[in-house]
């Protein structure tokens, strides 16, 4: 039993090693029309702008803030979470450095905790 258990944890882990080294590579593969490397957009989109506008204005405090993407943007945390203080900091499509430009406007609602979810 120890055995079958410990093959089926090996498989396992192999097939997520493959699976992540292959989207690392992937990423990092030129593009055959250009010759180049796919780059984060400069400039944010109308919907980051608008939602970091909203998150500025309608500050709020906080025992939870919800840091995220799409994933975190379309969820009803408080829905989740009857009875904490959550407030939802998602923008959809955002990215690592989207998060960093609009951190002091997260770090408005004073979080007791943080989640840091898919980035």
């Amino acid at each position: 039993m120890q055995k079958s258990r410990l093959k089926s944890f090996a498989i396992l882990s192999l097939v997520l090693v493959l699976v992540f080294a292959g989207g690392y590579l992937a990423g990092r593969r030129e593009s055959p029309e250009t010759g180049a490397r796919p780059v984060a957009a400069s400039e944010p989109s109308s919907y980051w702008l608008e939602k970091k506008s909203f998150f500025e204005t309608f500050g709020s405090r906080a025992a939870v803030v919800m840091i995220g993407d799409s994933l975190t943007d379309g969820a009803e945390w408080g829905e989740m979470f009857p009875g904490t203080a959550v407030v939802n900091r998602g923008v959809d499509g955002d990215t690592t450095a989207g998060v960093l430009r609009r951190m002091e406007a997260i770090a408005l609602p004073t979080p007791v905790a943080t989640n840091n979810q898919n980035l």
